[in-house]
């Protein structure tokens, strides 16, 4: 049972060169929630009142929670270290912030960055980390096709 259990959690669900698909998509995924994590940090009182204006319930610990969540989901992303799960929470990130940003602050950044980040990490859900990741330390290789 344990065995499928990391299987479900940690293997690809993609096989052979496919499988590039998640590792780019992990990758690019992480280094851009790591750039935008940033600027909760060094922008934080711009984006205290933007989260006001958003409607978004104790603004001042949201935005650092959204940060941190934006930051560590990257660099989880990045290692592929628990992809599924730092994914999914990703993904309900950039959930809250298209359904609240985005109706408010239509643009580039909001819908569209938003919902790229939430498509990708709704893929990585599905396809699990790819290639050069932690997480295939934790396949059974006889399991995986290549």
């Amino acid at each position: 049972m344990a065995g499928q259990t990391s299987q479900l959690i940690f293997a690809s669900r993609l096989t052979g060169n496919a499988r590039w698909w998640s590792t780019g998509i992990r990758l690019a995924a992480g280094l851009t929630l790591i750039s935008v994590s940033l600027s909760k940090f060094t922008r934080h009182q711009d984006l205290v009142e933007a989260f006001e204006r958003y409607g978004i319930p104790f603004p001042e610990q949201s935005v650092y929670l959204a940060g941190t969540v934006e930051g560590v989901g990257g660099v989880l992303l990045i290692l592929g270290f628990v992809t599924r799960i730092a994914a999914l929470v990703v993904a309900g990130n950039m959930a809250v912030a298209v359904l609240t940003g985005g109706r408010i602050d239509v643009d580039l950044y909001h819908t569209g960055l938003g919902s790229l980040l939430f498509a990708a990490a709704v893929f990585l859900v599905w396809s699990g980390p790819g290639r050069w990741a932690v997480d295939n330390a934790w396949v059974d290789p006889t399991a995986e096709e290549d």
